[in-house]
């Protein structure tokens, strides 16, 4: 017996060890890392489900893992990752494992933020406690600009105008997909900021953040318990006026009531009410969201470059309106866990699926680079954005638009090519920390990194657009 305890309580600290070992991330899931593993049969099924190459699975020997460094100085280890490429755990080869190899000197390394195992690019990895902290609350406060370049199967059309009427036999069933000039695109993020800081605040700060609002528009409440037990003691009182009305045992207990004083089994009763009343509030407030995203995408503010004067029109003038400045696909769709522990996310198709699985808001900005053909398949190299950090956000919404990125063992095309492509064809291509303060600044040094285009040899591109704004 005592074995046993002892070995439970091994196990607490491992699994203690494991989540303190993972920050929360704008790279990961916001909840404590818990994926379940994948077994090798589990990965050998999926590569022959997805017509992956079947040598896919990354060095197997720590001597054959070679380091690309980008940047070292004494706060923190910037990496070009390579694809198929394990961060930790119980591996002969990982990167950790290799960190410690390069750098013998250097006691422990922090994750500041991650990249799937299939995805190659820019990795940070603190070295001191202040460098990692500061790194993930610039994560967490959404300071930090990412830039991925992806190849994805099809020809991707250049106007998000002709992807949604380019074919009508399907147009139909395409998601509706929101449109973005370059020139807007900051407001577009500024504003989106805006809005998620605005719905955070009333979704924790309901009740009080409304009632200094004064607004008939936003959804009422939530009520708190107190609330609830003074609209029970009114209620009492008004029938207290009738001629003849006598009071219960209960209404007299309820009447004499404070909450300061009450016991916890009186004020569940209350307490019941207000969590029933904030699970209303929630949904009233999803459902405000929506139809606010919905009237702002409306007014087509975000698709008028500062020289034009008409909201274009999809049917007669979008190619004339195309070409007067670029626009960007403005990917909007939630996703949410279909099940605990789920390793594939799934896009949230309708409100209900929202509120009941509980679909957390996700937004890519895409650009198309150019397009190409891979083994005699039409392809396109986009240039992602990210404006949130829900898992496997890229890779869903560009399956969901109908392109799926190539070599994406859980979310590609079943049959993308004749050749199976040797890796998944996602690449973290840039990262900026958004240092403005300048104590930080100094302490830090410049936070801009990049790495070189691995797709340029399999669609050539020489554009020079951006979506980092570094000011």
């Amino acid at each position: 017996m005592q074995r046993l305890l002892w070995k439970s309580r091994q196990i607490v600290i491992l699994q203690r060890t494991k989540t303190t070992m993972h920050p929360r991330t704008i790279e990961t899931n916001e909840k404590p890392f818990s994926r379940p593993r994948r077994k090798a049969s589990d990965f050998e099924h999926v590569l022959q489900t997805y017509n992956c190459d079947s040598r896919r699975g990354g060095p197997s020997d720590l001597n054959a893992l070679e380091l690309d460094v980008i940047r070292k100085t004494k706060n923190l280890i910037v990496l070009n990752k390579g694809y198929d490429q394990r961060l930790d755990g119980n591996f002969d080869a990982t990167i950790e494992k290799a960190l410690h190899r390069d750098y013998p000197d250097i006691p422990k390394f922090r994750w500041i933020h991650q990249l799937d195992f299939a995805t190659s690019g820019v990795l940070c990895v603190g070295i001191t406690k202040e460098a990692t902290s500061l790194g993930c609350r610039l994560f967490r406060e959404r300071k930090v600009q990412k830039e991925y370049l992806a190849i994805v199967s099809g020809h991707l059309p250049l106007s998000p105008y002709d992807y949604q009427t380019a074919d009508t036999s399907v147009a139909q069933s395409r998601p509706i997909v929101q449109k973005c000039v370059l020139s807007k695109l900051q407001m577009l993020i500024k504003d989106i900021e805006k809005q998620e800081v605005l719905y955070r605040r009333m979704k924790t700060d309901g009740y009080t953040f409304l009632r200094a609002k004064k607004t008939s528009q936003l959804p009422k409440g939530p009520r708190p318990g107190p609330t609830w037990l003074q609209m029970a003691q009114s209620k009492i009182v008004k029938s207290l006026k009738q001629p003849g009305y006598l009071l219960t045992d209960e209404e007299e207990a309820i009447i004499s009531m404070r909450w300061k004083t009450m016991c916890k089994s009186e004020k569940e009763p209350f307490l019941h009410e207000a969590r029933a009343d904030h699970a209303r509030y929630v949904k009233e407030l999803e459902l405000y969201k929506e139809q606010e995203q919905a009237r702002v995408y409306s007014e087509k503010k975000y698709e008028l470059s500062d020289n034009s004067d008409t909201v274009p029109d999809e049917a007669s003038t979008r190619v004339e309106f195309r070409d007067k400045e670029r626009l960007a696909y403005v990917l909007d769709f939630p996703i949410h866990e279909p099940s605990p522990n789920s390793f594939e996310m799934e896009i949230s198709l309708n409100r209900n699926e929202i509120l009941e699985k509980r679909g957390k808001a996700a937004v890519t900005i895409a650009y198309v680079l150019g397009h190409g053909d891979l083994h005699t398949q039409p392809v396109t190299k986009v240039l992602l954005r990210p404006l949130s950090g829900r898992r496997h956000q890229l890779r869903l919404h560009m399956k969901h638009i109908g392109y799926p990125i190539l070599g994406d063992a859980t979310y590609g095309d079943a049959n993308p090519m004749s050749e199976a492509p040797s890796r998944m064809m996602l690449h973290a291509w840039k990262l900026w920390f958004n240092t403005s303060e300048t104590v930080i600044a100094d302490l830090y040094g410049d936070s801009y990194f990049e790495t070189h285009d691995p797709f340029q040899s399999i669609v050539p591109t020489s554009d020079c657009v951006t979506t980092i704004s570094r000011s």
